[in-house]
């Protein structure tokens, strides 16, 4: 029986749980000093990156790889290497086909782009998204008497 169901590089049975564990850090962020929290913002940051390297490469690494994180993830990205699962998500299966040969693609590759360049398309997606954020928040202050009068309906 193959318990584990394919390849990964973190934990997938557990992944359904992080957001739920999660919730516990919107407590410590609120009362943390800013020590910690520059180091749960640096934790942040280092999960985010590893993510985006992963999902940039691949995000199944296949098994010979003991450490896939620093053989096989990192050196690729490096390397400008992006795309390099076996199977595109457009496709139905693989079953039965031996093709060394790299399927999957990102938008930036489909545009004709390679490498790291094949990454633009998404970190302008990004970069609009953040900024529609931006522009489209309330002000500080107004932000700030909405939470006093959060913490003060929640005392009373």
């Amino acid at each position: 029986m193959y318990w584990d169901g394919g390849y990964s590089y973190g934990p997938r049975h557990m992944a359904p749980a992080l957001p739920f564990l999660s919730l516990g850090l919107a407590f410590l962020w609120s009362r943390a000093p800013i020590a910690s929290r520059a180091a749960l913002a640096a934790v942040a940051l280092y999960g985010c990156c590893l993510t985006f390297v992963a999902v940039s490469t691949t995000a199944q690494p296949p098994d010979r790889y003991r450490r896939p994180v620093s053989e096989l993830l990192l050196p690729a990205f490096v390397r400008g290497e992006m795309s390099l699962n076996h199977q595109a998500f457009v496709e139905r299966d693989i079953v039965g086909r031996r093709d060394p040969v790299a399927h999957a693609w990102n938008l930036g590759e489909r545009l004709g782009l390679s490498g790291w360049a094949s990454l633009v398309p998404l970190l302008l997606s990004w970069a609009l998204l953040a900024f529609a954020w931006w522009t489209t928040r309330p002000p500080a202050a107004e932000r700030a008497d909405v939470l006093r009068l959060d913490v003060a309906a929640s005392l009373q």
